[in-house]
C-alpha cells in the first residue's frame, strides 16, 4: 500500500492542477468575445451531429459577417454615418479587420488535416478556432504583400524568461529577412539602449545569422523595440576592419556615418553591399534619432504616471501580504517575486519565489483602474486648458510578474510601419498576450466599487478609454478599445496572429513563408544544417 500511495498522490495533484487551469479559463477576464461567438455558432452543428455538412456554411456566414463589419468601419472612417454591423451587435468588444478573412478556406484546410468535423464527442476548442483564425489571416496577407512581421518576445520567440535558442525559428526569421521582409522584436523588456542585454536574449538568433553570414542589407531589416515602444535599435553587420575605421573616424565623421547607416536601415529595400574579405559580425545599434520624432512622450507626465503605478503596486503588496519587490525603470514599473527580502518583509504572506496568478491579476486590474482614472482626469484638464494629453500606457500580467509601461504595442508597431512607410495591411504582429491581463485586452471585468488604498487620483470610476487614441475611431467603435493593455493594442493598427508558444510561432511562419512568399519545401530547408546548443551558441 505504501508503494502505491506516491503514484496516487502525483496523479491527484496533476488532476487538481489540470482542473484548476480549466476552471480558471472560465473567468470573464480570460476569454475572447469573437472566439466565444464562433464557438457558439459551431456548437449547433456539433450538437446536431452535422459538422461535416453544415460547418462549412457556418464559417462562410462568419466570413460574410466580417466583410459586412469591414464595410461599416470603412464608411465610418470616411465620415459617412453607418449603423452598427451585425457582428458588432453580437460581439460588442470586436475591433476592426484590416483584411478580409478567408475563413471558409482556412476551415477546409485545417479540417482536412485534423478532421474536426469527424469528431463526435469533442467539439472544436477555443485553441482550434484560434488556429483557424490565424490561418485565415495568413492567407489574407497573400493579396497585400507581406512587408513587416513584428513579434512579442517571451512565449513567442523564446520561453518565458529564457533566451532565444531555436534553430528552426532562427532559420524562418532569416528567410524572411532574405526575402525583403522587415522583422521586429517588440518586447516589454525595457533595458533602455543597453544593446548587450537585448542581444543576450536574442543570442541564438544572432549566432545563426552570423553562421549564415546574412548580407548587411538583409540584416538591416531586423529591428528591436524595447519597453513596448520606447527604445528602437537595428541590427547592423560589420567587420573587424570597419570597426577599427569607425573608432578612428569618431566625432563628426563618425556621426555622419551613423546617420547614413540609420537612413539605410530605415529604407524598405537597402542597397546591396559587396561581400567583405573578413566575415561579418552583427550587433544592435541605437536608432534613437529615427524614433524620437515618432515617439517622445512628455517626461514629467511619464514620471507622474509611474509614481501612481509604483504607489498602486506597493499598496497591493501591503494589502495582499505579497512577498514581492517593486522595480522602477525609466519608462516602466513592475512587481516581481521578492525572494528572501520579500519573505522578511511579509513573513505571513506569499510570493517569495512565485506570486499567485490571482494576485497578479488583481494587481494588474488595480493598475489599470488607477492609471486610467489619472489619465481621464488629466486628459479632461488638458482639454479644458488646451494642454497636451497624457501618453498611453499598458498594464499587464506577464505570467510571473506585473508591469505598467509608458506606451504600448500599438504605438510601437504603428510607429514602425510609419517609419518604414508601409500600409497596415502589409504588417502582421505575432503575440501571445491578447487576454485582459496580458499586454492588451478589450474591457476589464466587472469589479467592486473602488476603494482608495493610498493617496492618489484614483477616486473617480474607470473609463474604457484611458487615453485619447491617435487612430480614427467613431463613438460606436471607441467603446470597444481600451488603451490600457498592449499585444491587443496591436490589433488596433494591423492584422495579428494569436499564438501561445514558440512552437506555434514556427508553424505560422512556415505557412507564411510557403503560402505568402511562395517558398518551396527545399527553400524552407535553407540553413537547416546549423544547430544551436542550449545556451544559444552554435555547436
Amino acid at each position: 500500500m505504501s508503494g502505491i500511495q506516491p503514484r496516487l498522490s502525483i496523479a491527484g495533484a496533476a488532476s487538481a492542477s489540470s482542473s484548476r487551469r480549466r476552471n480558471y479559463l472560465l473567468h470573464p477576464h480570460r476569454t475572447d468575445g469573437f472566439i466565444d461567438f464562433i464557438k457558439g455558432l459551431i456548437s449547433h452543428s456539433f450538437v446536431l451531429d452535422s459538422m461535416d455538412v453544415t460547418a462549412d456554411a457556418t464559417w462562410q456566414h462568419i466570413e460574410e459577417l466580417v466583410d459586412d463589419h469591414r464595410k461599416m468601419t470603412a464608411k465610418l472612417d470616411a465620415g459617412v454615418p453607418a449603423a452598427g454591423s451585425a457582428l458588432l451587435q453580437a460581439v460588442p468588444t470586436i475591433s476592426r479587420f484590416f483584411t478580409p478573412l478567408p475563413l471558409r478556406e482556412a476551415w477546409a484546410q485545417y479540417d482536412a488535416k485534423y478532421n474536426l468535423s469527424k469528431r463526435r464527442w469533442i467539439q472544436p476548442s477555443f485553441n482550434e478556432i484560434r488556429h483557424i483564425l490565424n490561418l485565415a489571416q495568413v492567407k489574407a496577407i497573400r493579396k497585400t504583400q507581406l512587408k513587416l512581421v513584428s513579434f512579442d518576445g517571451d512565449c513567442t520567440l523564446y520561453s518565458d524568461g529564457k533566451d532565444f535558442s531555436d534553430p528552426k525559428l532562427a532559420r524562418y526569421i532569416t528567410l524572411l529577412l532574405k526575402r525583403g521582409v522587415h522583422v521586429a522584436l517588440v518586447t516589454a523588456a525595457g533595458y533602455a539602449y543597453d544593446a548587450a542585454r537585448y542581444a543576450k536574449r536574442l543570442s541564438g538568433l544572432f549566432a545563426f545569422i552570423e553562421e549564415q553570414q546574412l548580407a548587411p542589407e538583409a540584416a538591416a531589416r531586423f529591428w528591436v523595440l524595447g519597453g513596448e515602444c520606447n527604445f528602437l535599435m537595428a541590427l547592423e553587420a560589420y567587420t573587424e576592419d570597419t570597426e577599427e575605421e569607425e573608432e578612428d573616424g569618431a566625432g563628426a565623421e563618425g556621426a555622419a556615418a551613423a546617420a547614413a547607416a540609420a537612413a539605410a536601415a530605415a529604407a524598405a529595400v537597402p542597397a546591396p553591399v559587396p561581400a567583405p574579405a573578413a566575415p561579418y559580425k552583427y550587433r544592435l545599434a541605437s536608432r534613437e534619432s529615427l524614433w524620437t520624432p515618432i515617439w517622445s512622450p512628455d517626461e514629467t507626465q511619464c514620471q507622474r504616471m509611474l509614481d501612481i503605478a509604483e504607489a498602486s503596486l506597493r499598496a497591493t503588496c501591503d494589502e495582499l501580504q505579497l512577498r514581492g519587490t517593486v522595480l522602477r525603470k525609466a519608462r516602466a514599473c513592475g512587481l516581481i517575486p521578492g525572494g528572501k527580502a520579500g519573505k522578511a518583509k511579509q513573513p505571513g504572506g506569499s510570493g517569495k519565489s512565485s506570486l499567485p496568478r490571482e494576485a497578479l491579476d488583481e494587481a494588474c486590474f488595480r493598475l489599470q483602474a488607477e492609471l486610467g482614472a489619472h489619465c481621464d482626469a488629466a486628459n479632461a484638464e488638458a482639454a479644458a486648458s488646451g494642454g497636451a494629453a497624457v501618453p498611453p500606457f499598458c498594464a499587464f500580467n506577464g505570467g510571473s510578474d506585473v508591469w505598467a509601461d509608458i506606451g504600448n504595442k500599438k504605438v510601437g508597431v504603428a510607429g514602425l510601419f510609419e517609419l518604414l512607410e508601409l500600409p497596415p495591411e502589409s504588417v502582421i504582429h505575432v503575440g501571445d498576450q491578447f487576454l485582459n491581463t496580458g499586454n492588451g485586452a478589450t474591457l476589464p471585468p466587472p469589479r467592486r466599487a473602488p476603494r482608495p488604498s493610498h493617496p492618489s487620483p484614483s477616486d473617480s470610476p474607470p473609463h474604457p478609454d484611458a487615453t485619447s487614441p491617435t487612430h480614427v475611431l467613431t463613438p460606436v467603435l471607441r467603446r470597444t478599445h481600451d488603451a490600457r493593455r498592449a499585444d491587443f493594442q496591436a490589433r488596433l493598427c494591423c492584422p495579428c496572429l494569436w499564438i501561445i508558444s514558440p512552437h506555434e510561432t514556427k508553424k505560422v511562419l512556415k505557412i507564411a513563408l510557403s503560402e505568402v512568399l511562395g517558398l518551396t519545401k527545399e527553400e524552407l530547408k535553407e540553413g537547416k544544417e546549423a544547430r544551436l546548443s542550449n545556451d544559444g551558441a552554435l555547436g
